[in-house]
């Protein structure tokens, strides 16, 4: 079977993913910028809630304010409507509707007011715009109950419809209902008056307050995180290269940059649990160069560690995307190689000998031959997990055999049983 007959393209998921640590600095850059995108919402939503409540109070304030105004200011200036007396409660019995209607219509009407009710002391509604109410008891109001202990009380309501002083039916309005005392001359007091304002004119206000104020909020939040990212970019991107070259130097084997002992065995451990848990195929090579001591004692260490390099770029070049090489000890190598069985290892081990053989190294002039023997082992799933030594040692038995043989050849674990 040729080397091109098996790929890798269609291992599961637990193969072609990257063994890498998922706390990396870019990892890290990303949960920042998810936290910061959550704080900046939460504070964009918080401040727009905030603008709203403010600028609702401020109209609710003002509303009050004027509405309080008005009711002393009519209330000073009609006397003569309210009280028989500057001592007695509030008396309009003898005062003819109409007259009331026009002092009211003309005192309140040009502040929005939409309707008025004066209260006795009693709870009973001695006057309102709205005819059908007067002479009725107003029990259970907690607002006018506060207004008769002499406490403002306003709230903010939204009204399907509300009929004005000129009768005239308004919809979809905001009121502010305002309950204050009404005083005698003596300071006691005499009763209570509620005022329907009309503030819908300012809905549009609040709009326009919330959105620009979140607009504000957003623009100064958008030039803080771009001052903190300008900020962070510089220290990150260190930290970044910092976290490669430890990475690299915690996986990669420090002379031929392929992978060390340790991430290879941890490669195998997983392909073998992807093995177990998706079934396929699998093999690894133990390889090692032929009589690498008589290099390093002809051509000294530093020929030999080239030799090293050469054969471990050779034997990277010959593998897929997705096998795995890596330096096992001096001049031993592993190559796990997923979705391929012991036939196909063997012929994977062939093309590494033959490209190994035909390498022309040469160091101080010196041309240095060099050859490497294989053993091959095919790794099968099992019911009960298996340690890679298991696999490794069955490999190692068949390079032995390799080296008994002549060197310079590949052996077939499942041949020697």
């Amino acid at each position: 079977m040729f080397w091109t007959d098996y790929k890798v393209s269609h291992l599961p998921p637990l193969m072609t993913q990257k063994w890498d640590d998922i706390h990396t600095p870019t990892q890290l850059i990303r949960s920042m910028f998810i936290l910061l995108s959550i704080l900046g919402s939460a504070i964009l939503i918080f401040s727009a809630i905030t603008i709203y409540l403010v600028s609702k109070t401020y109209i609710l304030d003002r509303a009050e304010a004027e509405a309080i105004s008005m009711s002393r200011s009519f209330t000073n200036n009609h006397y003569e409507l309210l009280l028989a007396n500057e001592n007695a409660q509030i008396d309009i019995s003898n005062i003819s509707e109409d007259k009331l209607d026009t002092s009211f219509h003309q005192t309140l009407d040009p502040f929005h007011m939409i309707k008025v009710k004066v209260f006795t002391p009693d709870r009973t509604i001695a006057y309102s715009t709205d005819k059908t109410v007067i002479g009725t008891m107003n029990i259970g109001n907690e607002s006018l109950e506060k207004a008769l202990t002499g406490i403002h009380v306003s709230k903010m309501y939204n009204k399907e419809s509300e009929m004005d002083l000129a009768f005239e039916k308004h919809f979809d309005i905001d009121v502010v209902a305002t309950y204050t005392a009404i005083y005698n001359q003596s300071g006691q007091i005499a009763g209570a008056i509620e005022i329907y304002q009309d503030v819908t004119r300012f809905r549009d206000d609040i709009n326009f307050a919330v959105l620009t104020g979140t607009l504000i909020v957003l623009t100064n939040l958008l030039i803080i995180f771009f001052i903190a990212y300008r900020l962070m970019k510089l220290p990150l991107s260190a930290l970044k290269i910092a976290h490669n070259k430890l990475q690299k130097m915690a996986t990669k084997d420090g002379l031929t940059q392929i992978n060390n002992r340790s991430q290879a065995l941890s490669f195998f451990e997983k392909e073998i649990e992807r093995l177990n848990q998706f079934g396929g195929k699998l093999s690894i090579l133990l390889m090692d160069l032929d009589k690498f001591k008589s290099v390093n004692d002809t051509y000294g260490h530093p020929a030999g560690d080239e030799v090293i390099k050469q054969t471990a770029k050779a034997i990277r070049a010959s593998l897929r995307q997705g096998d795995c090489v890596g330096r096992y000890g001096g001049e031993e190598f592993i190559v796990i190689l997923p979705n391929a069985d012991e036939k196909q290892a063997f012929d994977v081990a062939e093309r590494i000998r033959n490209a190994i053989e035909n390498l022309k190294i040469v160091y101080d002039e010196n041309t240095i031959p060099v050859s490497i023997s294989a053993g091959i082992t095919e790794v099968f799933p099992t019911a009960e997990e298996e340690e890679p030594d298991s696999f490794i040692k069955q490999a190692d038995i068949a390079l032995y055999e390799a080296k008994a043989r002549g060197r310079n050849c590949a052996i077939r674990s499942s041949l020697l049983e």
